[in-house]
C-alpha cells in the first residue's frame, strides 16, 4: 500500500522548510535523493518545469549578485558590479528553488488530483476549530486544478491565440465532487519520522 496523500504533502513541506537551512554538501545529497525519486516516480514534467523557470533562476542570481556586499566581480565597474558573495548566495537560492520545484513535480507525478485534494483536505480539517471552511476551500481547489488541467489539454501549447480558443471551448465543470478519505497507517508514521530524522541530521 502506498503512502497517504496527506503524508506526501507533509513530506514536501518538510523538504521545503529544511532546504532553506542546508549547505552545499547537504543540498547535493538532497538533490540526489529527489532526482532518484523523480526518475522512480516518472516525473516527466520536471524538465519542462525547470526549463520554464530558468529565467527566474537567472534573475534570482543577478538580484543577489548586485544587492549583496562583498568582493566585486569587475572592480572597474564600481557600484555597478555584482559581487562574488552575492552571486554565490543567489546560486544557492536558485538551487534550493530548483530542488523545491523538483519535489513538487514528484508529488504531482505520483499523486492523482483527487488524492492530492484528499491530502490537503485532511491537513486543513483541524482548521475547522478556527472557523475555516475546509469544504469550500477543498472544492475551489479541486475546481481550479480541474479547470487548469482541461485548459492545458485544449490549449495544446499554441500561445495566446490557442489560449483564447481554448477558453471559448471550455466545457462546464462537474456538478458534484466526491472525496474518499483514506486512513493513515504505520507506513505513513514511519515515513514522516524518517523524513524528520533525516532533515535533523542534514541540518547538523
Amino acid at each position: 500500500m502506498g503512502l497517504h496523500s496527506a503524508t506526501k504533502v507533509l513530506l514536501w513541506v518538510i523538504l521545503a522548510v529544511s532546504i532553506q537551512f542546508l549547505g552545499a554538501f547537504a543540498l547535493a545529497g538532497a538533490s540526489a535523493g529527489v532526482l532518484a525519486l523523480a526518475v522512480f516516480g516518472k516525473a516527466r514534467g520536471l524538465r519542462r518545469l525547470l526549463r520554464r523557470t530558468r529565467w527566474l533562476f537567472l534573475s534570482l542570481i543577478l538580484i543577489y549578485g548586485f544587492a549583496s556586499p562583498g568582493s566585486t566581480v569587475a572592480p572597474s565597474w564600481g557600484a555597478w558590479s555584482p559581487t562574488w558573495q552575492g552571486l554565490q548566495a543567489g546560486a544557492m537560492q536558485a538551487w534550493r528553488l530548483a530542488l523545491l520545484l523538483a519535489g513538487l513535480s514528484v508529488l504531482l507525478a505520483t499523486t492523482p488530483r483527487n488524492d492530492l485534494l484528499q491530502g490537503l483536505y485532511v491537513l486543513l480539517r483541524p482548521g475547522r476549530g478556527l472557523g475555516l471552511d475546509v469544504d469550500r476551500i477543498a472544492l475551489r481547489t479541486w475546481l481550479t486544478l480541474d479547470y487548469a488541467e482541461r485548459l492545458s489539454q485544449l490549449q495544446n501549447g499554441r500561445g495566446w491565440k490557442g489560449l483564447q480558443e481554448a477558453l471559448g471551448r471550455m466545457p462546464a465543470g462537474p456538478a458534484r465532487v466526491t472525496l474518499v478519505i483514506g486512513r493513515f497507517d504505520w507506513g505513513d508514521l514511519l515515513a514522516l519520522a524518517a523524513a524528520v530524522a533525516l532533515a535533523g541530521w542534514l541540518l547538523q
